[in-house]
């Protein structure tokens, strides 16, 4: 029982280095199943003056992914979050945010989903980059998302990790 357990401790590590190799993401054995942790990535703003950065964690023994995101505007008050790629869409209003601070003339919130792993998925299946779409009670609609040369990357990336994961 004692090797097994070393065995598949050599084994995590061993993957986790390899992932890590990447740069954008991470494997981890937990309770739950295996756990890919996506770094934080930054998306190109379609609005001056905005940012968004959103990580992931996809967990293969449940049934939605964590996504985190910090998005940065002149105001602070987010109504809806839509994430969408392709024919997928995904738009909630049940949303958690963790904190709001000051960032010079920003005010930067981090935001927490939960998305379903299907909908995820079917995000990186397809050709159309992902877009992210933030929207405020006062400054309206912000987009964010992938250069189509970075798309075609992180689509392959994120299917190699979930792969590895399985």
């Amino acid at each position: 029982m004692n090797r097994l357990r070393l065995l598949i401790g050599c084994v995590s590590i061993f993957v986790s280095v390899i992932a890590s190799a990447q740069g954008r993401y991470s494997l981890r054995l937990m309770d739950e199943g295996n756990m890919v942790f996506f770094y934080p990535c930054k998306l190109a703003s379609l609005q001056k003056g905005r940012s968004l950065v959103y990580d992931m964690n996809y967990i293969t023994g449940r049934d939605s992914v964590v996504v985190n995101m910090t998005f940065s505007a002149p105001c602070s008050d987010v109504e809806t979050v839509k994430l969408m790629a392709g024919d997928s869409l995904y738009e909630t209003t049940d949303f958690t945010v963790f904190y709001r601070e000051r960032e010079k003339k920003n005010i930067a919130s981090r935001i927490h989903i939960l998305c379903p792993k299907d909908i995820y998925e079917a995000f990186f299946r397809s050709d159309k980059p992902l877009v992210v779409e933030v929207t405020t009670k006062s400054c309206s609609v912000s987009r964010f998302s992938y250069k189509p040369s970075s798309w075609k990357k992180e689509r392959a990336i994120v299917h190699e990790a979930i792969e590895l994961a399985k």
